[in-house]
């Protein structure tokens, strides 16, 4: 990476002692000329847990991101820290406490606020009990350190607490990250062979100027090895049935009343089946959808899925695999 903005890259070494995640070290080298000779010098030393390099302060030039395990925490706990060259050195300029309930950091990304320059770094990690929770960080370089990113009515960490192990992404090509949380579907359910249980969504938010947005819903079938994207607009008006035994999924139509919500008639279905030859004779209905290694997905749509605008090539557009 080019630290010093000199169009000359440093090089960063990370090394890990015996195989020893907790003894990692990293190691920063410059290229200096000492009597017409080029060597490299170590300008930099510390321990990490995990590093990247990127433009954390927006000037054009790389920096590092290096994760560590916190000081200032009796339990175990991460840290960010904001490595740069400052001052003709390669230092430390701000550190912050990531969430406590991180048991581990397995992904970083991040995305630039354009019309702030503001870089947002994001990491996901396992919960100490369990799921995958986000927290969110940028640099202020009007106060010159680290800030955590902020919702106007529930921290972060609590708000994208999740089950599933789905990690932070850009859902639309925007260019800004989208953070996934659990949502119920309404009347919705599972089928395993261990019985039945609520059936659950993924719901993509955006964060902007401390308020989030929904920006889509996917509904993730693991088993089957692909997701099925449902658009805001719709996503209270349909339920689902995920019978994992058959690897049919069916879409059914949610009319509401002054009871409630009930379910209405099915709008379209898809099978996984590992034997396309056997699934053609057992039901015409059926059209092939795609074809994949390990399953052939075959479709079929209901009268009340026409009237609703369901298509082989919308559903197409919709679907994509593991």
């Amino acid at each position: 990476a080019d630290l010093n903005g000199d169009k000359i890259k440093e090089i960063i070494v990370g090394w890990t002692v015996y195989q020893n995640e907790y003894a990692k070290t990293m190691n920063v080298y410059m290229l200096s000329k000492v009597k017409s000779i080029y060597v490299f010098e170590k300008v930099y030393n510390s321990t990490y847990y995990d590093f990247r390099t990127l433009d954390i302060d927006c000037d054009n030039k790389d920096d590092i991101l290096k994760i560590d395990y916190s000081p200032n925490v009796s339990a175990m706990g991460y840290a960010a820290s904001f490595i740069a060259y400052s001052d003709d050195v390669i230092q430390d300029i701000s550190s912050i406490d990531l969430d406590l309930s991180f048991s581990s950091i397995t992904s970083i990304t991040s995305d630039l606020i354009k019309k702030e320059n503001r870089r947002r770094i994001y990491f996901d990690g396992p919960k100490h009990e369990s799921g995958l929770i986000t927290d969110c960080i940028f640099y202020n370089t009007t106060k010159n350190c680290f800030e955590k990113e902020k919702t106007s009515y529930q921290p972060l960490s609590m708000l994208s607490t999740r089950i599933s192990n789905i990690i932070s992404k850009d859902v639309n090509n925007d260019g800004i990250i989208e953070i996934p949380k659990d949502r119920e579907i309404t009347l919705g359910k599972t089928v395993t062979k261990d019985g039945t249980r609520n059936c659950y969504s993924t719901e993509w938010i955006q964060i902007a100027d401390g308020k989030v947005s929904t920006i889509s819903y996917e509904f993730f079938n693991s088993v089957y090895g692909y997701s099925y994207k449902i658009d805001k607009d719709i996503f209270s008006k349909i339920t689902i049935d995920n019978d994992q035994i058959n690897g049919k999924l069916t879409f059914y139509q949610v009319i509401y009343s002054g009871a409630g919500a009930v379910r209405g008639d099915p709008l379209f279905s898809i099978i996984a089946t590992e034997s396309p030859d056997d699934f053609e004779d057992l039901d015409f209905r059926y059209k092939l959808l795609f074809e994949r290694s390990n399953y052939s997905y075959f479709y079929r749509i209901y009268e009340r899925g026409e009237d609703f605008g369901i298509t082989k090539t919308s559903i197409r557009k919709n679907m994509a695999f593991n």
